[in-house]
């Protein structure tokens, strides 16, 4: 209750608020009825303030909030309503200038929820907080301290506070509904001038959870748990080095998706999109990941196993036109591919349909096939026709985006171009982007009529730059 207005009488008092975080142009996400701009004046350094609530988007992205825009970014009590918290402070840091401050504030679980989950007395929570400590009774607790090492390349830890003035350990109830108790956790985040690289090798900070003994790898990353190969050269090279990939894809899923859909992963690769796709559905949805390598797909059932997603369900086959077997190459997962000896020695793997699933539903269909995406179009009109779901498509090869288009005609979907960097400067493990640096990730986004696209431009031709110049003129 009003708690922006109870930290503000103590911040008042804090010559470092006053003269060092409290300065400039503000963010004030999740500010309710109570927010900065309440106390404009008692912050005589604070110039102005851009307040941010659910009208104006989800806090988790940001989206159309331009990089380093605010001197300090403010946030009250609101890290514990979003879905993946370490997405949200990645992009509240990315929307911070370097040398500007985050002052966050989140409820601390031992006074807030008192050893229930979940919460009691606000059942939006999804996630808890503690300050410091070895082990949690929360199943979804989040170490502030842990929380700011992760992202140690690119913020300063300038203080934490647990505060617990005024509270009343033997009363019962939600404390923080009285006037003075905040039962609260502060934390201050000072954005570094430039990111400092994490180390390459070895420890907690490289995320790496088991040896680097042999080809598989196991790490952190932003999405959860990731196991990976260290000879794939582009989406384990990037889990490794980064450990994210493709967030800005993850960035739209999320806008696309809500709790409960069903979405179909065509070529899902080992499930670094595939993941994601099933937290945003969650336990009431359902994600049908496709991979046809046998060694990826079980690398794909592993990682769906150790976050798990019971609700993601691998399989070891390819989507198409009709069912049937298909030739592919024959990778040998234990040496460096050999294009032309693998293409010789070719498997022979199942093809499934889309409309083969028989979905009484769907909301995403989404297909990285290698230019075959017509074909898993095909195979999927009668679900399109019933369920009208949206597409994402790979589309970075002209000839195979003709053949889309038509289809997509045929069907009535508009398609829309969604060109994004593979990975970000604010990337999860805090690292300069060096290689992959400037190559984009070239889709489209196809939605049936009567669903509104904003922001992405329209696809008016094969050729994706010249329909982005076309767009930008």
């Amino acid at each position: 209750m009003h708690e922006q207005s109870k930290a503000a009488k103590r911040r008042i008092a804090d010559a470092a608020f006053l003269t060092r975080y409290m300065v400039g142009e503000a963010l004030d996400i999740g500010a309710g009825p109570d927010g900065l701009t309440r106390h404009l004046d008692a912050f005589p350094r604070l110039r102005s303030v851009r307040e941010w609530d659910l009208p104006d988007g989800d806090a988790q992205y940001l989206a159309g909030v331009a990089d380093a825009s605010f001197d300090l970014v403010h946030a009250s009590h609101c890290l514990e309503h979003i879905i993946d918290p370490r997405i949200a402070l990645c992009h509240w840091i990315r929307v911070t200038r370097p040398g500007g401050h985050l002052v966050i504030t989140v409820p601390d679980e031992d006074m807030y929820e008192r050893g229930h989950w979940p919460s009691r007395a606000n059942p939006d929570h999804k996630w808890s907080f503690t300050a410091c400590k070895a082990e949690s009774w929360a199943p979804k607790s989040i170490n502030v301290l842990d929380l700011a090492r992760e992202f140690s390349g690119l913020v300063e830890l300038e203080r934490i506070q647990v505060l617990r003035d005024f509270f009343r350990p033997g009363a019962t109830g939600d404390q923080t509904m009285g006037p003075v108790a905040e039962c609260a956790i502060e934390f201050v985040l000072r954005r570094r001038e430039a990111a400092v690289a994490a180390p390459l090798l070895h420890g907690a900070a490289d995320r790496s959870l088991i040896p680097p003994i042999g080809r598989m790898r196991l790490k952190a990353c932003r999405q959860g748990l990731m196991a990976f190969s260290s000879q794939d050269t582009n989406v384990g090279r990037l889990l490794d080095t980064y450990g994210e990939y493709a967030e800005a894809e993850v960035a739209l899923f999320a806008q696309l998706l809500r709790p409960g859909d069903v979405a179909v992963d065509a070529d899902a690769n080992i499930g670094s999109l595939a993941v994601p796709l099933a937290r945003l559905v969650g336990t009431g949805g359902l994600v049908h990941a496709f991979e046809p390598q046998p060694h990826v797909h079980r690398t794909l059932v592993a990682n769906a196993v150790l976050n798990e997603l019971d609700h993601l369900h691998c399989w070891n086959a390819a989507l198409g036109e009709v069912p049937g077997t298909i030739e592919v190459p024959r990778i040998n997962p234990g040496a460096r591919r050999d294009a032309a000896a693998d293409a010789a020695r070719g498997l022979l793997v199942t093809v499934m349909t889309v409309d083969g699933l028989d979905l009484p539903r769907c909301r995403l269909i989404k297909a990285d096939v290698e230019g075959m995406e017509a074909h898993v179009l095909r195979g999927a009109r009668a679900t399109i026709a019933r369920c009208r779901p949206l597409l994402y498509l790979e589309a970075d090869q002209p000839p195979a985006v003709a053949a889309v288009l038509e289809e997509l005609v045929a069907l009535g979907y508009a398609p829309f171009w969604h060109v994004v960097p593979y990975v970000q400067g604010a990337n999860y493990f805090g690292r300069p982007v060096e290689f992959f640096r400037g190559i984009v990730a070239v889709n489209l986004l196809a939605a049936p009529p009567g669903f509104t696209v904003n922001g992405l431009p329209p696809v008016t031709s094969p050729d994706w730059q010249a329909d982005l110049r076309r767009a930008a003129a």
